[in-house]
């Protein structure tokens, strides 16, 4: 039970996080280089991504801040994290068409900003300290690893 929890967080966690890392500059570029401008466009989309993958530090400082203080229980926190990570892509899947039909560049990176600090909140943090608390100490790194690969 404790090994199909922990695989769940990762795979869940996983998948919406690598995702939208991996297709970020390219929804950018579909967004904002509309003459194919090739330096240009090398040097805003790396902006842009800076900008928001920056929003993932103050995510995990308020995520340790909440594990210290236990405030929520990490699995709580996980929870909420997910809940937050649906929202957000929720709110990216009914304004995404809007804003780019009216050329919003600035709408668009708030919202992958809004993303990018769901997913580095709460999950980014407990996915990998729940396996190290759910195990037996003689076989938790293994299973940590079970969990991680599936």
């Amino acid at each position: 039970r404790r090994l199909v929890g922990t695989s769940g967080g990762w795979l869940c966690f996983d998948v919406c996080f690598f995702g939208v890392t991996i297709f970020l500059p390219h929804v950018m570029h579909a967004i904002i280089d509309k003459e194919d401008r090739g330096r240009e466009m090398l040097l805003l989309s790396a902006s842009v991504s800076c900008l928001v993958n920056c929003l993932a530090i103050p995510a995990a400082l308020l995520s340790i801040r909440l594990v210290v203080d236990d405030a929520m229980g990490r699995k709580g926190l996980q929870q909420a994290s997910f809940g937050l990570i649906a929202v957000s892509y929720a709110a990216l899947y009914l304004l995404f068409p809007s804003l780019r039909g009216i050329g919003s560049t600035g709408g668009v990176v708030l919202l992958f900003s809004v993303l990018f600090f769901s997913l580095n909140f709460g999950a980014g943090l407990t996915t990998y300290i729940l396996p190290q608390e759910s195990f037996p100490r003689h076989i938790r790194g293994s299973l940590n690893g079970v969990a991680a690969a599936s």
